[in-house]
Order: C-alpha cells, then structure tokens, then sequence
C-alpha cells in the first residue's frame, strides 16, 4: 500500500510542475484567473522532463547499489569466512580434476 502511494502521487506532480513551467502564454477565464496553457515552450518542457527522468533514474541506481552493499555484507557476516574457505576449496577441486584429466597426479 505505502509503494502504491509513493509511486502514484509524486509522479503526476512533478510533471504537472514541469508542465505548468514550459508554459508561456495561459488563457484567461471570466473571473480573470488563470485558465489553461496555451502555448508551451518545447525546449523548456523536453529540458525539464528528461532531467526528472535521468535524475529519477540516477537515484534509482544508486538506491538499488546500496541495497545491494547491505545485502552481501549482510550475508558475509552471517556466513563469516565460510564463503572464502568454500571458494578456495572449489578452485583446489576444480585443478585437481583438470590434472586427472591430463592423466598427472597432483600428489607427486
């Protein structure tokens, strides 16, 4: 539920923020308030909107980098120094075959 409202209501704001800058020349209505836009400045509003995206995308990354730092130190201090030893002994297992298959005993 909280994703649902934090993805659905900031979005449409910031653009319609973004929007509502690009515009240069808004109508009128009777009560003289400020009606629609009429005419938009492209550049301004291509500007705006691709720098949300990328600065959107950029803090994307950049929290999905760190929930990825938190989750492999999370399990290196669950698994402790396990995870090296496992490797080591995967390498030496994986020449030791390598060496059978040539016909060489590692032994000698």
């Amino acid at each position: 539920m909280l994703v649902r409202v934090l993805g659905s209501i900031p979005g449409p704001i910031l653009f319609g923020y973004i929007i509502d800058r690009s515009c240069v020349f808004w109508s009128k209505k009777c009560s003289n308030s400020q009606g629609t836009c009429r005419i938009y400045d492209n550049k301004k509003l291509a500007t705006g909107i691709g720098t949300l995206i990328l600065g959107l995308n950029l803090t994307i990354v950049i929290l999905i980098s760190l929930a990825c730092i938190a989750e492999k130190r999370r399990t290196a201090r669950e698994h402790g120094n396990t995870l090296e030893i496992e490797n080591t002994t995967e390498l030496e297992n994986k020449g030791y075959q390598e060496k059978n298959q040539e016909g060489i005993d590692p032994k000698q």
